[in-house]
């Protein structure tokens, strides 16, 4: 394997439990606009990472796009902040990966979001080096490779010496995109499609650190 400098995971459903809370979030929020959904229309919106103007839009509530992203929101920031917790494999694999590793967190999640999961979790302690979808979303998020490649640059790494760990296609197509490692974890929500993409991949994230080992 090309010789690895840093490791990028993203967070949702790789490092930390939030799916289910923000299906939670979603399908209640949705149900409140009239418009309910099933948790295998959620699945497949998670999974193709569709835009909430898009989600709105195929159901014809485009217009109440800002009352829509309040109360989703709104609730959504409540369940992490109660009920966001470590997947026991991430915290294993953070304790036993080499020192010399720079450590990065590229997700698709909002600011206001992570910050949820920070109060919970102080994920902040543990990788200081967090990159949003406030930062790359006006290229369309993932699998667009410039986060990867804008938080690369500011970790001072090059993208082929990056390993990006995710759990969905588009985590793994991004990280191609890029010219970084993708490393599939497979998690309850993951899509059989992203193995395909994949360079490496794991059942256990405690499984990295051996992989990555000198």
């Amino acid at each position: 394997m090309t010789t690895v400098n840093a490791v990028i995971f993203d967070l949702d459903e790789t490092l930390v439990r939030t799916a289910s809370l923000y299906e939670e979030a979603v399908l209640a929020t949705f149900a409140g606009f009239g418009a309910p959904l099933s948790s295998e229309d959620f699945r497949e919106i998670y999974h193709e990472n569709v835009h909430v103007v898009e989600m709105l839009g195929r159901l014809g509530l485009g217009e109440q796009e800002s009352a829509f992203r309040a109360e989703r929101d709104q609730r959504y920031i409540g369940l992490l902040k109660e009920h966001a917790a470590w997947y026991p494999d991430a915290i294993a694999c953070l304790a036993g990966l080499p020192e010399h590793l720079s450590r990065g967190i590229l997700t698709g999640s909002w600011r206001t979001y992570v910050d949820a999961i920070d109060e919970k979790l102080n994920l902040y302690s543990r990788i200081p080096a967090v990159s949003t979808a406030d930062n790359f979303r006006h290229c369309g998020g993932k699998p667009n490779p410039y986060g990867l490649e804008q938080l690369a640059k500011h970790m001072q790494v090059q993208p082929k010496r990056c390993v990006y760990v995710g759990d969905q296609d588009y985590d793994m197509r991004a990280a191609r995109n890029a010219g970084m490692i993708a490393c599939l974890i497979r998690r309850s929500y993951t899509p059989q499609c992203a193995e395909g993409n994949a360079d490496m991949i794991l059942d256990d994230l405690q499984e990295l650190p051996e992989k990555l080992a000198p």
